[in-house]
């Protein structure tokens, strides 16, 4: 970005120097955007949202939040589940296995197997048997996160946002998602850069969910593209990153 933006990656609750969650209530979108909220509303100027799977999601709920404020939206595979309910009888029978992976994971988590569940979380993702080969601190920070995953899991499959809640937005919205990501997750990219009229969809060739990290230089550029045409219009901004785990 060239010095260009003031960029902030927030901590997500329950991460790094984040506020942990209260639990009180059933964890929802809005307690996990509630944060990102309050350093938007305490600077001054437009903002650009840039958002990574669970991060998207969160993204997605600050712009609902704050339409007025946000100048661009970027995305990579937001997993924002909820919506397969709106794509007929085959959508609705993938949320029910997404749903039914996210309590298997639960129940791991509640007879103390962190690290199988952080094993089938992360294969979902990555591929099969491909948790033994991951980095040491990449397993066991997983294998400890475990617990606020089940609590996202909550939060994206509570979602209830309407599609024409989405379709309201007129935000310019870029949309990237891996070429040899799962099914599932490239058809919610699909549906939600059409309901939102997204400015630019982009596939990034041989990516896969975790693209981000797999190929950041090509992802990283294709987001600059989109923020830096945005912000043509209007001035230099801040660049707000709910990132994901």
């Amino acid at each position: 970005m060239g010095g260009q933006f003031n960029i902030l990656a927030p901590d997500l609750l329950e991460s790094g120097a984040a506020l942990r969650w209260s639990g009180d209530g059933p964890f929802r979108l809005t307690d996990e955007a509630r944060t990102i909220i309050d350093t938007i509303d305490a600077t001054d100027g437009p903002i650009h949202l840039v958002g990574h799977s669970y991060g998207g999601c969160v993204a997605l709920r600050i712009a609902i939040e704050r339409p007025h404020r946000v100048m661009s939206l970027s995305l990579y595979e937001p997993t924002v589940f909820h919506l397969l309910n709106a794509m007929g009888e085959d959508g609705c029978r993938v949320f029910g296995e997404i749903r039914a992976w996210g309590l298997e994971i639960g129940r791991h988590v509640m007879s103390g197997a962190y690290r199988r569940a952080a094993k089938l979380f992360y294969e979902y993702w990555n591929g099969p048997g491909s948790f033994p080969l991951a980095k040491q601190d990449v397993q066991i920070h997983l294998t400890r996160y475990m617990f606020k995953v089940c609590l996202e899991f909550c939060a994206v499959l509570g979602e209830e946002t309407p599609l024409s809640t989405y379709r309201g937005l007129r935000i310019p919205l870029l949309l990237i998602c891996g070429e040899a990501t799962s099914r599932p997750v490239a058809s919610i990219a699909r549906k939600l850069a059409e309901v939102m009229k997204a400015r630019d969809f982009r596939v990034v060739s041989g990516a896969g969910h975790m693209g981000p990290i797999s190929h950041p230089e090509i992802v990283a550029k294709i987001i600059a593209g989109h923020v830096l045409e945005c912000d043509m219009r209007c001035g230099s901004g801040i660049g707000l990153v709910p990132s994901d785990v």
